[in-house]
């Protein structure tokens, strides 16, 4: 991965939504090859693309055709979906019985007491 796809990448690797839709194509198929362990000469050959078109397409400096993205996922043994895929955060579901949730009590400064549920794990 290069420092320009590093700096625009976020926490967990999630690309961010402000990116340009061509620059997040191109950071995926960049991605997808790096993962075929294919060099950009490799998939060039084996897409019949150029290696000017891919390298334009990488950098998201052209929005490849359909026909280009079904070419390139041919070559890659991927749906043509996998350019558009992102990233969601897997999240913790928690299931607790009502009643059962812990609660924490807090004494206000004007004496008055509040309880409050706690989120669960504290």
């Amino acid at each position: 991965m290069t420092n320009i796809q590093e700096k625009k990448k976020t926490r967990g690797g999630k690309l961010p939504d402000s990116l340009h839709i061509s620059e997040q194509v191109g950071m995926k198929l960049r991605g997808l090859r790096k993962a075929h362990k294919l060099s950009i000469r490799a998939l060039a050959e084996r897409s019949r693309l150029s290696i000017n078109t891919l390298s334009l397409i990488e950098n998201g400096k052209t929005s490849p055709s359909v026909s280009t993205l079904s070419l390139l996922a041919q070559s890659l043994g991927v749906d043509i979906t996998a350019f558009f895929e992102t990233e969601h955060p897997h999240k913790r579901v928690s299931y607790q019985r009502a009643g059962e949730r812990q609660q924490l009590i807090f004494s206000g400064t004007n004496g008055k007491t509040e309880q409050r549920l706690a989120a669960p794990g504290i």
